[in-house]
């Protein structure tokens, strides 16, 4: 085990680092103290060259999403109403599906897939308290993200940790 002990040394056995500390307010007063603006009129580069990339997969939100953006709804009675009876609780916003909430910030709707990748990064992550399933999942919703089963999925990742 190594060790290690801090001293302090007195500026009178210390002189080149005195100077220094006199000498370093003094150096700059040459320089004026303008702050140069400069602004550019048009971009140096162009806008970002991304590949669109196509999921065929439904999730839970393709229904919302597809009712929300063009009015389509699912040909299942059944399912229809229940899409209709929940679209008032969400909103598209630049191609993202959010659940509204009346006195919350909106959340931002995500797949059960990318949940539970969120759950484990709260509960174990670097700053993982392992905390049970109702406070890992206000935490979550805290983070600002929803998909339905949320607090299911939570008890899940709580009863795999081993450290629990």
């Amino acid at each position: 085990m190594e060790t290690f002990t801090v001293k302090q040394i007195p500026r009178s056995a210390n002189r080149k680092a005195d100077a220094l500390s006199k000498l370093a307010p003094a150096a700059f007063d040459h320089l004026s103290k303008e702050v140069l603006v400069e602004v550019v009129k048009e971009r140096s580069i162009d806008g970002q060259k991304i590949a669109p990339i196509s999921t065929t997969t439904t999730t839970w939100m393709t229904p919302l999403i597809d009712y929300l953006t063009q009015g389509l709804l699912p040909s299942d009675n059944a399912e229809a109403r229940k899409v209709k009876v929940r679209s008032p609780q969400y909103a598209m916003r630049n191609d993202t599906l959010y659940r509204r909430g009346h006195l919350e910030p909106w959340l931002k709707c995500i797949t059960p897939e990318e949940g539970k990748t969120v759950l484990e990064e709260i509960h174990a992550g670097e700053a993982g308290a392992h905390e049970g399933a109702r406070t890992l999942t206000g935490k979550t919703l805290r983070v600002g993200v929803y998909w339905p089963g949320v607090h299911t999925d939570a008890t899940e990742v709580t009863k795999k940790c081993a450290a629990c």
